[in-house]
């Protein structure tokens, strides 16, 4: 993973959809199934890595978007998770396909202090002004320029979803 992510983001020019088990956000097609676009002889190894976990975060950001609606422009992504502890390709990556910071929490209980966070941002938005983190909490800001190429590989990867989706899932 460190080789990886040294990277730049979507140098191996491939499109993956990550429908390993189906597709369990947006669209919720349970007979979707994984493709990859872009092979060549020249492909790596590292190459498919890096493709497949950028493609799991553009289908992140897809999410994203669609709650972006609901969002305040201060919001932040709270995130915690075995991989996310230990790998800053994931933590950086969040925040470039999401466009917002991203803060990576080092609890156990994360998740439940996200759910209590909600639902206290839902009752009472104007009594919370920034999320409750510990002090072990790591914080990733979006690079623009990156964000900007993954903007376009979340075009291409979109397209990809449609043309599939519209002749095999439904």
């Amino acid at each position: 993973i460190e080789r990886i992510s040294k990277s730049d983001p979507n140098s191996h020019g491939l499109t993956i959809l990550p429908f390993f088990n189906g597709e369990r956000s947006t669209g919720w097609y349970p007979n979707a199934t994984a493709s990859i676009t872009g092979i060549s002889w020249k492909t790596t190894s590292d190459d498919l890595l890096l493709g497949l976990i950028e493609s799991v975060g553009l289908r992140i950001a897809e999410v994203i978007t669609l709650i972006k609606p609901f969002l305040r422009d201060d919001s932040v992504i709270l995130t915690s998770g075995g991989s996310l502890s230990y790998c800053s390709l994931w933590k950086q990556l969040i925040s470039n396909v999401s466009g917002y910071k991203t803060i990576v929490e080092d609890t156990s209980e994360a998740t439940s202090i996200g759910v209590a966070l909600m639902m206290l941002w839902d009752n009472f938005p104007e009594s919370v002004t920034c999320p409750l983190v510990s002090n072990q909490a790591t914080h990733f800001l979006p690079q623009k320029q990156i964000s900007q190429i993954y903007d376009m590989s979340r075009e291409k990867q979109n397209k990809l979803y449609f043309a599939i989706r519209n002749h095999f899932w439904e």
